[in-house]
C-alpha cells in the first residue's frame, strides 16, 4: 500500500451550476465515519442488544488547508459565503483523497477558522458533517 501525502487531499465545493471548484489542498485531514447502532433491552436484563439494522450514519471531515484565492477559482469565496449564510450552511462538496478515492455529498460546515502568521501561507481549518448519503467513488 502506498503512503498518501496529506497535501494530496483536495476540498472542492459545488459552484451551483455544473462543476466543483477547489477550495484548498489539505495540510491535515481527518475523516470519521460514525455509526450509531440501534439498541434494545428488556426489563429482565441489564444487557443491550444491537439490532441488525444500520442505525444512524454520518461522516465528519476535519481538515486544514492552504487558502487558494487566485481569482480564477472561486472555491474559497464560495466557502466563506456559505459560512456567512443565514439561510443554509449545507452544500455539495467533494473530498478528493490522495489514494484515488473521492467522497461526495451534502455537508454542513459546522466550524471554520482562518489562520495567518507573518512569513507563512494563510490557512483555514473547517469541520464538515454529512447531511444525507455520501457517495464513495474512484477518481
Amino acid at each position: 500500500m502506498a503512503i498518501v501525502a496529506g497535501s494530496t487531499v483536495l476540498l472542492k465545493i459545488y459552484d451551483g451550476a455544473s462543476a466543483y471548484n477547489t477550495i484548498g489542498a489539505g495540510t491535515t485531514t481527518s475523516v470519521t465515519h460514525n455509526n450509531q447502532p440501534i439498541t434494545t433491552k428488556n426489563k429482565d436484563s441489564v444487557w443491550n442488544t444491537i439490532l441488525d439494522l444500520p442505525g444512524q450514519k454520518d461522516v465528519t471531515i476535519e481538515l486544514s488547508c492552504h487558502v487558494q484565492d487566485n481569482g480564477d477559482d472561486t472555491g474559497y469565496e464560495d466557502l466563506k459565503a456559505l459560512v456567512d449564510s443565514t439561510t443554509d450552511i449545507r452544500e455539495l462538496f467533494e473530498f478528493v483523497l490522495g489514494d484515488g478515492e473521492k467522497l461526495s455529498g451534502t455537508f454542513a460546515v459546522t466550524n471554520h477558522t482562518l489562520n495567518g502568521a507573518d512569513s507563512e501561507a494563510a490557512t483555514f481549518s473547517a469541520t464538515f458533517t454529512s447531511s444525507g448519503a455520501i457517495t464513495r467513488a474512484s477518481v
